[in-house]
């Protein structure tokens, strides 16, 4: 069994900016098989669709950095720093997770 969260994907730009979507802290039922090991992607060149509290998303082919238990990314001229969701990625086991660029 996988559990993963809800990805909203927008495909016009004058759909992207929409506000803040709440996403729970945590999942209940999950059972070993979905648990992540985020150690695995440490240097792992990925593509994702980023979405700030704002609304805004970002799209980028990165590859993350695993600070401990925490996703970091790089901040850019194309991703400003901040706290992201992963909305979409090539990495579905990546979904709804938490990613800071700085």
């Amino acid at each position: 069994m996988l559990i993963t969260h809800s990805v909203p994907v927008f495909f016009k730009a004058d759909r992207m900016q929409k506000g803040e979507i709440l996403i729970p802290d945590s999942l209940t039922g999950i059972s070993e098989d979905a648990t992540v090991f985020v150690s695995e992607f440490h240097n792992v060149r990925t593509v994702f669709i980023l979405r700030n509290k704002g609304g805004e998303e970002f799209y980028l082919e990165e590859s993350l950095i695993v600070e401990g238990d925490k996703l970091t990314l790089p901040a850019s001229n194309t991703l400003p720093a901040g706290e992201y969701m992963i909305k979409a990625c090539t990495k579905t086991s990546l979904l709804g997770l938490k990613v800071t660029a700085k």
